[in-house]
């Protein structure tokens, strides 16, 4: 970290998990490697539409043949409204995920080491249960890169 704060895009590593959509079936994002990075941070903002419960899974590769749920997460949420920028403390997470309600303008932050990740998983994504319209976004943003470079080595392939 620099003298004067953390320069994001170049001691981290950002991942588009899911568009700002309406999302209305349930879907699951890319897959990351946390090969090469010690931490995942993924920021998921939600506007209008549908509740909407977010589950982090840890998979065994690419293709996310194996994958499963896991609570080695910590979660933190930020209230309703334009004008909200106080996130609520870190929570522990669980294998039902976390869930949104129908409010707008909410943001919610989890928090992955990649040593939370099982034996045999080490790639992570998150999958969403949307039924009806809801709206939202999804970054991730991996650090703590163990092999650093100027640029940033790609985690999605």
């Amino acid at each position: 970290m620099g003298a004067f704060g953390i320069t994001l895009c170049e001691e981290g590593h950002f991942v588009s998990l899911f568009t700002s959509a309406d999302h209305s079936t349930a879907a699951s994002s890319e897959v990351l490697s946390m090969e090469n990075y010690s931490h995942c941070t993924i920021l998921i903002s939600k506007g209008v539409g549908s509740a909407v419960t977010v589950i982090p899974q840890e998979c065994d590769g690419f293709a996310a043949a194996n994958f499963a749920t896991f609570a080695g997460y910590s979660y933190a949420y930020e209230g309703i409204g334009v004008g909200t920028d106080v996130l609520s403390a870190l929570a522990a997470g669980t294998t039902a995920g976390v869930a949104l309600d129908s409010d707008t303008d909410t943001l919610l932050v989890f928090e992955i080491d990649a040593t939370s990740l099982s034996d045999g998983f080490g790639f992570l994504r998150i999958a969403h249960d949307a039924a009806g319209a809801s709206q939202f976004s999804a970054v991730g943003i991996l650090s703590g890169v163990r092999y650093g470079k100027d640029i940033t080595q790609s985690a999605i392939v």
